[in-house]
């Protein structure tokens, strides 16, 4: 009983999106080393068990059958990006109330920046600025009362 793998890409080390420097070169070769590792090969075909992607779109996950997977699914982004999850919680916490009052009180800047100034203002506290699509701690700030910032940041 073998094991594949499937990448959406000719060599199996980039997506179908741009990469993104080096790193993404070197993390899929890591990756491509650990699965051929545990018994996986690089499947040619349709029969897979696992497909390492980028985000995707719906036409290759819906027809995945019950030992296919996958790491990516569409609208990931949804629950993935900061912002988009804070608009998501918002917008099920008007709908549902308490039950969805599951993170802190969260600003989406620029879109809330008078909200937050106010507030910002009214508590002498440090707020935790984070960009909405990155990760790994990257670009993360503490905002102090006196902080001076542009909401682009």
């Amino acid at each position: 009983f073998f094991f594949f793998f499937f990448f959406q890409a000719e060599d199996g080390i980039r997506d179908v999106e741009r990469s993104r420097g080096l790193g993404d070169v070197y993390k899929r070769q890591c990756l491509c080393k650990a699965l051929k590792h545990a018994g996986f090969r690089v499947a040619r075909d349709s029969h897979w068990n696992l497909l390492w992607t980028g985000a995707n779109k719906g036409d290759i996950v819906s027809p995945l059958d019950l030992l296919q997977k996958t790491n990516h699914f569409p609208g990931i982004h949804q629950i993935g990006r900061k912002d988009n999850l804070c608009r998501n919680i918002n917008r099920l916490k008007r709908i549902h109330g308490r039950e969805y009052s599951i993170c802190p009180t969260t600003y989406v800047l620029p879109e809330d920046l008078q909200r937050f100034t106010k507030d910002r203002d009214s508590a002498n506290c440090i707020w935790i600025m984070k960009p909405c699509a990155s990760s790994c701690g990257r670009g993360i700030k503490l905002i102090g009362p006196n902080t001076v910032f542009s909401a682009a940041e």
